[in-house]
């Protein structure tokens, strides 16, 4: 959990069978922004991946299982976004998922360059940041490239670097990345 601050990135993390796996924010009136998630993932983990108060939050290349034949994983939303939160989600591998993003409270989830209201605001320095995502001084977002300056790869390729790469001193390299284990009915 990420309850106050800015400049915080989870990275290369594995959780599993979450109930409340994540949280940003530690109240309805606290700020936190410049957050980021990226290349984890989150296996048959209920809620709360994660859940958003008041914060700007990327969320990119990242992996996200539910397996719902498992009867040990309770599965309900995927992100919540609440009081005047923003999640910028780019190229994430979603498998097997009920409920991707809820929003309540203001909150709001949005992929690139969609535009969103301006209620998210750092209030004692006035700082709005409904653009975030492609404002330089907000993120680290190049101008005259049009792009994000971070590694982000297709939803595709992040699922498996998630599955190579991720969790604590990964020493055996998973080489079965095969797709999809749930049918799949629709895409997002």
């Amino acid at each position: 959990d990420f309850k106050r601050g800015q400049y915080f990135t989870l990275s290369y993390c594995y959780f599993e069978y979450g109930h409340k796996t994540n949280l940003i924010g530690s109240s309805d009136a606290s700020l936190q922004f410049n957050i980021t998630f990226h290349h984890n993932i989150w296996k048959n983990c209920a809620s709360r991946v994660p859940l958003l108060r008041n914060a700007n939050f990327h969320f990119y290349n990242n992996y996200v299982f539910g397996d719902m034949t498992d009867s040990k994983a309770s599965l309900s939303y995927i992100a919540s976004c609440r009081a005047n939160s923003y999640r910028f989600s780019e190229h994430n591998y979603l498998d097997g998922c009920k409920n991707v993003c809820e929003t309540t409270s203001g909150g709001v989830s949005k992929s690139y360059g969609e535009a969103v209201s301006n209620k998210c605001q750092f209030q004692a320095r006035n700082i709005d940041f409904s653009k975030f995502d492609t404002d330089a001084t907000l993120f680290y977002y190049d101008a005259s490239k049009k792009q994000t300056k971070a590694y982000i790869t297709d939803a595709v390729t992040a699922r498996k670097e998630c599955l190579m790469y991720s969790g604590v001193m990964k020493q055996k390299k998973v080489t079965n990345t095969s797709m999809n284990v749930n049918n799949v009915n629709g895409a997002i």
